[in-house]
């Protein structure tokens, strides 16, 4: 999850404060994006008009430095879905492989399964290519925030 680092001339509790008043929960449709927000700690998501299992995830927590308020952020799956994702593609992979050392031969149901779940991973993430923007655009525009600059983590 690459970091992203924005620097805010707010204080820290009045962009705890505006993240509690903008971000609500899945259930209240009346805003862009949901999530949740736990002190100096947050996570959002955008909304959409369907369902997709792969969107981008913003987590971010407030800091308050000795020059300011940093907003540190890192976008992208929820850890629990990649978790599980890799854990699919993993199971997949050996089944195939052990079965091929039985066997020697690999039946045909297998490798599609693979095909079929990397293709439904890669429309899930096409679906979601814009949301990472949207979500920082968001951060920025509600707690006036600018970039300080952003690293691979």
């Amino acid at each position: 999850m690459p970091l992203i680092e924005l620097q805010t001339p707010l204080s820290k509790s009045e962009c705890e404060k505006r993240l509690r008043e903008r971000i609500h929960g899945p259930l209240e449709t009346y805003s862009s994006v949901y999530g949740k927000v736990s002190g100096p700690e947050f996570w959002i998501e955008q909304r959409t008009g369907y369902r997709n299992s792969f969107k981008t995830r913003l987590r971010g927590d407030v800091v308050q430095r000795p020059d300011g308020v940093l907003i540190r952020c890192r976008v992208g799956l929820p850890p629990i879905l990649f978790a599980c994702i890799a854990a699919w593609f993993v199971i997949l992979s050996l089944a195939t492989f052990f079965i091929w050392l039985i066997q020697f031969k690999v039946p045909a149901a297998l490798p599609v399964m693979l095909a079929a779940s990397g293709a439904l991973f890669a429309f899930g993430r096409f679906a979601a290519k814009d949301e990472s923007e949207n979500l920082v655009r968001f951060i920025c525009e509600n707690l006036q925030a600018a970039s300080c600059g952003s690293s691979k983590g």
